[in-house]
């Protein structure tokens, strides 16, 4: 498990710059929101639980007001309090057989969250923070004052997962800000307790509590309110539906033959045992980061790997080899496999040129009083 820890790196600031200056950086480092790098993570599978804005076992309560944009699902309890069924934009359900399924795919959402490997370590409050994707792990309680920043770097199937030990706390009119193409789908908060959501706050995500959720009166939630074993106390605020931009994996390959598209033959013509340089250019025609991107060529071989490419950037590869004699064509293919399907995408392009050998040749054409008398008798003259 890795630890967020500001400290170690104030040490190393330490070493190269010297006590005196580094005693006045570390005040204002330590009010610097801290940007923390975790790893690419897929989707929690919600199962049927996807289906509801509140779900609850024992009781759902509310003040008055408020909108639901979802289900609204209850069990095994039968006590709903405040709220009426117009306010539900999905399906009422109080422990039916689908309140009875929803709790049991809660069960096996918890434990995929709940059991994802290597978090980084953070605690106290994250308010402040900007989070790159990836889990996130409080071994106690966890709160956020402020605004916690999620920032999914161009990736819009970018997920978070955070894993509190007991308690989440949002403050008075905080929020959770998603930018750089973040989804609310994508973001869960595996609750070992209770969570409570401030006035006035701005929270995203699925929250999987264990035993209770509170939402207090003016908080809005892009998300779900998931209880298993307590309540969920809705006090007239507004929950929607998480919103959920998929990633679409685009690739797309051009190759040319010293510099011409020659999709069809014969293409260039060259000299045998001239030169011939081949490109290769792949782009990424989707809405996602695309990594690993192999390029292979079946007549040349391994031409490279691509690390990386963002949606709409380019990157060029080239190779050459000698001209031989003849009609010629080979096949590029780009190949990657998009980490949050595990589907491979590929492209392949063809290109072809044509090579002759270049034979020395010679003619002679004569004529007579500029006739070209190959055969007798040619041109009538007179003698002298």
């Amino acid at each position: 498990m890795k630890t967020l820890n500001q400290t170690s790196v104030l040490g190393r600031w330490m070493h190269f710059i010297g006590f005196p200056l580094c005693v006045g950086l570390t005040a204002l480092f330590l009010m610097m929101p801290a940007v923390v790098v975790s790893q690419t993570q897929a989707p929690v599978n919600m199962g049927t639980t996807a289906n509801f804005s509140i779900l609850a076992a024992t009781t759902i309560t509310s003040t008055g007001g408020g909108t639901i944009e979802q289900s609204l699902g209850l069990s095994p309890g039968t006590a709903v309090t405040g709220i009426l069924p117009a306010q539900v934009g999905g399906e009422w359900h109080v422990a039916d057989d689908v309140a009875v399924l929803a709790q049991t795919d809660w069960v096996a959402a918890y434990g995929d969250a709940a059991g994802r490997s290597g978090a980084v370590t953070v605690s106290g409050d994250i308010g402040g923070m900007t989070l790159a994707p990836g889990v996130y792990e409080s071994m106690s309680s966890l709160g956020i004052t402020g605004n916690l920043t999620l920032d999914a770097g161009g990736n819009v199937d970018a997920v978070w997962i955070f894993k509190v030990g007991s308690t989440l706390t949002t403050a008075t009119s905080s929020g959770v800000i998603l930018i750089n193409g973040a989804n609310a789908c994508n973001i869960f908060w595996a609750v070992g307790t209770s969570a409570t959501l401030g006035t006035s706050s701005d929270f995203k995500g699925n929250i999987l509590a264990s035993e209770t959720i509170t939402d207090n009166t003016g908080a809005s939630v892009e998300g779900r309110l998931l209880a298993h074993t307590g309540a969920v106390t809705f006090n007239g605020s507004e929950i929607s539906e998480p919103g959920c931009i998929k990633g679409v994996p685009g690739l797309d390959i051009e190759k040319a033959t010293n510099d011409q598209d020659a999709d069809l033959a014969p293409g260039p013509q060259v000299a045998v045992g001239s030169t011939v340089t081949w490109t290769y250019v792949v782009s990424n025609t989707g809405n996602v980061p695309l990594t690993s991107i192999q390029v292979v060529d079946d007549k040349v071989g391994t031409i490279g790997t691509i690390t990386s490419l963002a949606p709409g950037a380019s990157s060029t590869l080239t190779k050459t080899g000698i001209a031989v004699v003849g009609q010629y064509e080979n096949t590029a293919t780009a190949t990657t496999t998009y980490i949050y399907d595990g589907e491979e995408y590929s492209d392949s392009d063809m290109s072809h040129y044509i090579a002759q050998v270049n034979t020395p040749g010679l003619d002679i054409e004569k004529a007579t009083n500029g006739q070209d008398a190959d055969l007798a008798p040619g041109p009538q003259v007179a003698v002298g």
